[in-house]
């Protein structure tokens, strides 16, 4: 486990108190939340306050700086991550996972990692499919946002796998 993970864009670094109205305001926009299955909505200052706090006990969660927060991205039972709607569309969430996944498997004994993505969001399924991870089944997930049940595309990544891509 490292307090931080490098990029040739981008530094992974433990969320702190000072980035609570920064993750509060860019995860609070609907347009980014929707596509999340455990946050609430709205999400406030205070639910920016209790992830930092939790994060502290959750090795593998980081928030994504380039000049700036712009992000977060974590392993806990699964590999998630969301971007403020500013810095879609700039590669920063496959760089971030990518260099995640690195340290998590270099830093771990785990031989695969499972993800996944809510029907409907094409870039965490073009991100997701990108650092190798396949389908494994589709189940349906309660979007705390939304309050309704959605379809989730249910992925996984084996180390060999990662392991194979990268030496390739």
């Amino acid at each position: 486990m490292t307090d931080t993970i490098e990029t040739s864009r981008l530094l992974l670094r433990r969320p702190m108190p000072q980035d609570a109205e920064k993750i509060a305001g860019m995860i609070g926009n609907w347009e980014v939340i929707r596509w999340l299955g455990r946050p609430p909505y709205p999400y406030t200052i205070d639910d920016a306050v209790q992830y930092i706090q939790d994060a502290a006990n959750r090795p593998w969660d980081f928030i994504i700086e380039a000049h700036d927060v712009v992000g977060a991205v974590g392993i806990t039972d699964h590999l998630g991550y969301w971007l403020g709607k500013p810095h879609w569309g700039k590669g920063y969430a496959t760089e971030a996972t990518s260099a995640l996944l690195d340290a998590y498997f270099a830093g771990t004994e785990a031989e695969d990692v499972v993800s996944g993505y809510l029907a409907g969001n094409r870039a965490s399924s073009n991100t997701l499919r990108k650092l190798g991870f396949v389908e494994t089944g589709r189940s349906t997930i309660l979007c705390q946002p939304r309050r309704e049940e959605v379809e989730h595309i249910d992925m996984r990544l084996t180390r060999m796998d990662w392991t194979n891509a990268r030496a390739a």
